[in-house]
């Protein structure tokens, strides 16, 4: 029954934040499809809840969005297709890998993206093609309270964010606002069969996140897909629910390991 009360609170909310920054104009457009989904699936998918290990780079990552310094990184698929009720027509269609690294001052990521169309038109900046990158620096896993909604979301507290990174764009754009990505060093280049993302992430942009080995962090990855100016799939590592930008509770779990 509480949900039933999501529709007026949204709305009002939306209504009295009309006059903001016009940067948060996609955070209310992507709060406004939490008003059309199911909310019950909130769930995460059936991995392992065993951290993932980040390990430990001692050769500098040029940033360039070439795969040649992560050779010997763990390469790690996007599996999970959340349905928007559209099917994938193949792997060239859309598929995705990601590797991790770390040292002393920076977190690193690396993305490999194939998608057959290419298409960053739409209006909303969460229905362009892109990919995104959640981190909660303190691994608070701290839940939404999904009856009161707010700009950014109450949980994500003050050290977690989410990054997106768009086709033909050159920097990371904080979702939230939360974390300030001006220090981050990114490329995002097109390629053969889609377009890679390379990101350097310093620690040091984030309030409480230790850059020392056995350090847990939360963080999930996502693909947006549009083709025919919709998006149509969404790729995503950990979680089986569209509402990581809600609610870090559903977050994996990384560990920086030596």
């Amino acid at each position: 029954m509480k949900y039933l009360f999501l529709i007026p609170l949204f709305s009002c909310l939306l209504l009295s934040s009309c006059h903001q920054d016009s940067s948060l104009n996609h955070s209310q457009e992507a709060y406004s499809e939490v008003q059309d989904s199911d909310l019950s699936a909130t769930t995460r998918n059936n991995q392992s809840t065993k951290p993932i290990k980040v390990f430990k780079t001692r050769k500098a990552i040029t940033i360039d969005g070439q795969e040649k310094d992560w050779k010997r990184a763990p390469k790690r698929k996007m599996r999970l297709e959340i349905d928007l009720g559209f099917e994938l027509d193949n792997k060239s269609d859309l598929s995705s890998y990601f590797k991790m690294l770390w040292d002393d001052e920076n977190l690193y990521v690396f993305a490999s993206i194939s998608d057959d169309e290419i298409n960053t038109s739409a209006s909303n900046i969460f229905e362009k093609d892109g990919f995104e990158i959640y981190l909660d620096g303190n691994n608070s896993k701290t839940p939404a309270d999904y009856n009161v909604p707010s700009f950014p979301p109450a949980a994500y507290g003050n050290n977690t964010d989410f990054f997106r990174y768009i086709p033909g764009e050159t920097q990371a754009q904080g979702a939230w606002g939360i974390i300030n990505t001006s220090t981050f060093e990114s490329a995002i280049i097109l390629t053969e069969d889609g377009y890679s993302v390379e990101t350097r992430i310093p620690f040091s942009a984030f309030p409480d996140f230790s850059a020392e080995a056995g350090t847990l962090f939360g963080v999930e990855f996502q693909v947006n897909d549009n083709d025919d100016n919709v998006r149509q799939q969404i790729l995503k590592w950990w979680s089986d629910s569209d509402f990581s930008f809600l609610d870090p509770s559903l977050f994996g779990t990384a560990v920086l390991f030596e």
